[in-house]
């Protein structure tokens, strides 16, 4: 049931919409970011932790702020953990 439901684009849309929510103290959603985002039916796949191309949860959180027009380069606390790798900028495949 958990995998079925990671599929579907409702999911994935309250997802976002409760990360916005949390983190930037509005009430936005997919359809407030006028297609600034490149999320419907995709998955994208990254290496595991401390492997070359690992990225964190706070390069999502980038993204989404980047989408809104808030620019930054970090957020929140490196991981010492993966100091060799990037750990800088949103990700670009889900960037319009």
């Amino acid at each position: 049931m958990m995998r079925f439901l990671a599929r579907t684009e409702h999911v994935e849309q309250v997802f976002v919409r409760h990360a916005f929510r949390f983190f930037l103290g509005r009430n936005e959603t997919i359809g407030d970011l006028g297609g600034r985002l490149r999320l419907g039916n995709q998955y994208i796949n990254y290496p595991s932790y401390g492997n070359t191309g690992h990225r964190t949860i706070a390069n999502l959180y980038l993204s989404f702020l980047e989408a809104v027009g808030e620019r930054r380069e970090t957020f929140g606390i490196a991981d010492s953990g993966l100091a060799d790798l990037d750990q800088i900028g949103p990700l670009t495949e889900i960037l319009v």
